[in-house]
């Protein structure tokens, strides 16, 4: 990484240790723990590893690239666009990343700033490219509210540049499906408690601007982080400065990691009413591409979305009778309206637990459904 390389050559006065790139590095990309290599050194006096949260914010701040140095070229539906005019900062727990048509970015989104996407039939919705400048990033794929996680790393990232082979020269294509959950317009006046799920503007968070399941699960991590340790790292979305760990705080992080990734999964956090679900049909790789609109490109991503076959419906009954009376209304409705193309008709209905007296809420998933 050659901006690790020039910062720490600036750290030792051009006397380069070569032994701390990695522990640079490990610093301005830091996910909740210092690998083997660092935790080892930086226990070393003699290594004088950065040991204030001042030095951290100044390490990343230097490290790491802005929007302008990781994109070399984007396009939509073989149109070009303005990358950084669309990809949007967002602050997550990995730190500064870009997002396109993210709600997450900001609580009033900017609706020139989206990507206007519409449906070409069953076979594609539609192809994004970019071209990548910098090798060294992770890309995830998440809904219009969701931020990553740590636990995003295994599901929802699709490429790694970092910790993986170089990727110079190459393009690689990959197809997307999105499953999404449509409410009825009288959902949103029942209490967050009925409805058991939040929109993305009731949100409470200090490490969000708008709500979603991913959000909440950051904002309990922070609360266990400062409970444990007394403190959060320096990539904590909203963590305030006299949170910021030092490097002894870095350490006791490292040393509960396991816990607070297990314990995450307890945090009692609502759903989103609007979730969706982002699946990876297939990816393919091809080696010495020399495509390039961008003469410094070194990789070229495609994103292929196709439309949905599953789509969620919440709705409201009044009662065992009305809930007979709307399945029907929705499998007649549905089934002729020219939309909506089906091979069969498989309703599953989902009665969540949160039933009251005269209300029940409803989830209707439709399959085999084409956009």
């Amino acid at each position: 990484m050659i901006r690790v390389s020039i910062h720490t050559s600036r750290w030792f006065k051009g006397k380069r240790n070569y032994d701390m790139d990695e522990i640079f590095k490990d610093i301005a990309f830091f996910k909740g723990t210092f690998n083997s290599i660092t935790y080892n050194k930086c226990t070393q006096p003699s290594m004088h590893c950065p040991a204030s949260r001042e030095n951290f914010v100044d390490l990343t701040n230097s490290v790491r690239s802005n929007c302008t140095n990781l994109f070399g070229h984007c396009e939509w539906r073989e149109a070009t666009f303005d990358c950084c005019n669309y990809f949007l900062p967002l602050s997550t727990i990995y730190g500064v990343c870009y997002a396109i048509n993210s709600f997450a970015t900001g609580n009033k989104p900017d609706l020139t700033k989206k990507m206007e996407i519409s449906s070409m039939g069953e076979f594609s919705i539609g192809t994004i490219a970019v071209e990548l400048l910098n090798r060294d990033m992770r890309i995830f794929i998440a809904s219009s509210e969701e931020v990553p996680t740590y636990n995003s790393e295994n599901s929802k990232q699709i490429f790694d540049g970092i910790s993986e082979s170089p990727h110079i020269n190459e393009s690689i294509e990959i197809s997307l499906r999105k499953e999404d959950t449509v409410n009825e317009p009288e959902i949103e006046s029942l209490s967050i408690e009925k409805r058991n799920c939040r929109y993305p503007n009731e949100n409470s968070l200090s490490t969000s601007k708008v709500y979603s399941y991913p959000a909440c699960v950051i904002q309990c991590l922070k609360r266990m982080n400062i409970k444990f340790c007394n403190c959060t790292h320096h990539l904590m979305p909203g963590a305030k400065t006299e949170e910021i760990c030092d490097l002894h705080g870095l350490f006791c992080l490292s040393r509960y990691y396991d816990e607070f990734f297990w314990k995450s999964s307890e945090c009692g956090c609502e759903s989103s009413c609007i979730e969706s679900k982002i699946s990876i049909l297939g990816n393919v790789a091809h080696k010495n591409f020399n495509g390039f609109n961008n003469k410094n490109s070194m990789t070229k991503i495609y994103f292929t979305l196709y439309p949905p076959r599953i789509r969620y419906i919440r709705k409201i009954i009044n009662g065992y009778l009305d809930l007979i009376g709307k399945l029907d209304t929705c499998v007649t409705g549905h089934w002729s309206d020219r939309k909506w193309n089906f091979a069969q008709k498989h309703f599953y209905l989902k009665l969540l637990l949160n039933q009251r007296e005269k209300e029940i809420i409803v989830l209707v998933e439709t399959k085999n459904f084409l956009a």
